[in-house]
């Protein structure tokens, strides 16, 4: 069994039943147009705001106690459309986007402020999504590109609440809900 300080967590917006099956509808459209090593599973769909890493307990509770502190109003984002990161050909990340409305890098940006003095910040510049797979397995690129742009339609999530999420690579689904930290 793993020690306490091996585990890896991250600070996430988990996201409502409906909004991972319809999530989960357009993943399996993508399937058998593309080659992943990995297909994320349809319960730990969720936008990201900071990776924590292996860290310890310690730094877990200072982390909630700022977090705690952090109590914006619920709001609503708007999520649809494939994009990748990577090569365009064989990317290395599959995604669904997220809107980037001003609620959400306002949240990001506290989270990010307030978690600073604990762990190490990825400083590249945010780009909210959801991925949907990772880790191109394929020695050939996409052969059918159109796949990516082929229209998802968009949908409404309301976020109401932020969690701390435990990574668990070796069990279906491996995302488990650690902390949570729900709006008024």
């Amino acid at each position: 069994m793993s020690s306490y300080q091996e585990k890896h967590y991250f600070i996430a917006f988990e996201l409502d039943q409906s909004a991972k099956d319809w999530l989960h509808l357009i993943q399996q459209r993508l399937v058998p147009h593309l080659s992943y090593k990995q297909w994320v599973h349809s319960d730990d769909f969720h936008i990201t705001l900071q990776f924590l890493g292996s860290v310890t307990e310690e730094t877990l509770e200072s982390v909630c106690l700022q977090l705690e502190k952090i109590n914006p109003a619920p709001f609503t984002l708007e999520i649809g459309g494939i994009a990748t990161f990577g090569k365009e050909d064989m990317p290395r990340v599959l995604w669904v986007g997220v809107e980037k409305s001003e609620s959400i890098l306002q949240v990001h940006q506290h989270v990010t402020t307030a978690i600073s003095p604990y762990v190490k910040i990825d400083e590249r510049a945010y780009t909210p999504h959801i991925t949907l797979a990772k880790k191109w397995a394929a020695a050939t690129p996409i052969a059918d590109k159109h796949v990516l742009h082929e229209p998802t339609g968009s949908r409404k999530v309301s976020i109401t609440k932020v969690v701390i999420y435990e990574i668990n690579p070796e069990k279906k689904p491996k995302y488990h809900v650690w902390r949570q930290f729900e709006w008024r």
